[in-house]
């Protein structure tokens, strides 16, 4: 219960609402923002510098094919649209979201790119559903990151929603 003089330790979380209230009851709060695109710029130059959310992204980023990445985003969110849904599933199946040992991409990484592909879609169509779908991934992000559910099915929830979205419309 009581450390040892002169010793602290740091928590950190993604969500305070998961802490339970005596841990959080002893702590000292320190928001902190996420990098900024010039803090990120000062840590490396290079064009996929939009993808990232932190120094460490930009790491996994360096050892991806680049363009593979943002064509399959562009592929996500164009089978979202006018595709059949099956088409979405069977391009996320091929996707194999990495884990410990899996070849694949970091699940963070397809969320940041295809998040920024959103909101580009957005600013240069002015059509809301992008931005609706932005704000759908977003969601899933956080549950993903702060419920421990499945990344798979959280994403799959995703693309069943995108799909849904752009028939009604």
């Amino acid at each position: 219960e009581e450390p040892p003089n002169m010793a602290y330790f740091i928590l950190t979380s993604n969500s305070m609402e998961q802490l339970l209230p005596t841990l959080e009851s002893r702590c000292v709060h320190l928001p902190l923002e996420p990098y900024t695109e010039s803090e990120l710029k000062e840590y490396c130059d290079a064009d996929f510098i939009k993808y990232a959310q932190c120094p460490g992204d930009i790491e996994k980023l360096k050892t991806l094919d680049i363009s593979k990445l943002e064509q399959l985003c562009n592929d996500i969110i164009e089978y979202c649209q006018v595709g059949l849904l099956s088409d979405a599933f069977i391009l996320f199946s091929d996707m194999k979201f990495k884990d410990t040992d899996v070849e694949g991409y970091e699940v963070n990484i397809v969320i940041s790119m295809l998040n920024y592909k959103l909101c580009e879609k957005y600013v240069n169509t002015g059509n809301p559903n992008y931005s609706l779908m932005s704000v759908r991934l977003n969601e899933a992000r956080h549950k993903m990151n702060t419920y421990n559910i499945s990344k798979e099915n959280e994403f799959a929830g995703f693309l069943i929603y995108s799909r849904l979205l752009w028939c009604r419309s």
